[in-house]
């Protein structure tokens, strides 16, 4: 299961078992079910990707086989298909699996596994999915880490290892810094940011005990703050 807030559709996208699901707090009772974006050859919906600023979303395939593009039409509750990749479509090496997908208004992020070496990295593209900025290995991540990503801001990512229970923070311009502090002693599963009117959090998800931790961020100085609490 994945869950996507767009703040431009007004719209959380579910993704479950059987499909996509939007759901809104405008209409909240029933989610609705989006019956044209279905699984390809058995490969179920995997996860998605949403912005602030634009009505598409880009949804990946289990095991990384496909990416579809899709554009909600506006005041409507159809979605129009713009375009799919397979794997093959996007890597020449059959041992690059893309295993998340995340999305800024400028850029596509995703995470790629190679399992052949058990190697991550956190590529760079645009909206036709062309490569803007290949990513390095990450240090500290092996066949054994759960690769996640998530938004920080406009221009940067949190990763997650919710196996190894590791939090990095990346730029778009490759930057890429482990966070360490108690928080990750609590074992770190999940991190997002949240925002609501002027003010921020980074929502840290903890195991043992399971718990949600708030980190209030300032607005004008979010990498101090950043830096101060992770």
């Amino acid at each position: 299961c994945d869950l996507s807030y767009s703040y431009y559709l007004n719209l959380y996208c579910i993704i479950t078992n059987r499909g996509l699901f939007t759901w809104s707090v405008e209409n909240p009772y029933v989610p609705l079910y989006i019956d044209s974006i279905k699984s390809i050859g058995g490969k179920r919906l995997w996860t998605i990707a949403s912005t602030d600023t634009r009505s598409d979303v880009f949804i990946l395939f289990k095991s990384g086989s496909y990416i579809e593009r899709w554009n909600s039409i506006s005041g409507t509750k159809s979605w129009q298909h713009i375009k799919r990749w397979s794997n093959h479509d996007l890597f020449e090496r059959n041992d690059q699996c893309i295993r998340t997908i995340r999305m800024t208004s400028k850029y596509v992020a995703w995470t790629v596994e190679s399992t052949k070496t058990f190697e991550w990295r956190v590529d760079l593209l645009d909206y036709n999915l062309r490569m803007v900025r290949q990513g390095i290995k990450i240090d500290h991540l092996d066949r054994s880490s759960s690769c996640l990503l998530s938004n920080f801001d406009f221009e940067r990512f949190l990763i997650i290892d919710s196996n190894c229970h590791l939090l990095f923070l990346l730029d778009t311009n490759g930057s890429m810094k482990l966070k360490n502090d108690f928080t990750m002693k609590k074992r770190i599963k999940n991190a997002v940011l949240m925002k609501n009117n002027n003010q921020q959090w980074l929502v840290v998800r903890l195991e043992q005990p399971n718990q949600l931790y708030f980190i209030p961020l300032l607005n004008k100085t979010v990498q101090t703050t950043v830096n101060e609490h992770i």
